[in-house]
């Protein structure tokens, strides 16, 4: 049976938090993730990448594409509504037709 330190000794061996994080990861050992993701102070985030601006750009992406994609979905829903109510008219013209014809 192996040692469990000698297990994790690539986490020993990481230099920052990120390749702390990461082997821990790679060596299913939720207990140290946690230990490392609940140490992070903003002093030792050298290695991570965070969004610092474009709130509003990606307001304005998302919130347009949500937009398009809704304008499209109702756009979509009334001709397929449209479609249906003229089928039915057909149909009811058709009947019309047969019954009227038949007196």
């Amino acid at each position: 049976m192996s040692d469990k330190k000698s297990e994790k000794s690539p986490l020993l061996q990481a230099t920052s938090s990120y390749e702390s994080a990461r082997a821990a990861y790679n060596n299913v050992d939720p207990d140290f993730s946690r230990e490392i993701h609940d140490s992070r102070t903003p002093e030792n985030l050298e290695g991570e990448c965070h969004q610092e601006g474009g709130g509003y750009l990606k307001s304005v992406v998302f919130g347009g594409l949500d937009g398009t994609l809704t304008i499209f979905a109702i756009v979509a829903g009334l001709y397929l509504l449209s479609s249906f109510i003229s089928f039915f008219q057909y149909i009811v013209g058709m009947m019309m037709h047969r019954y009227f014809s038949n007196l």
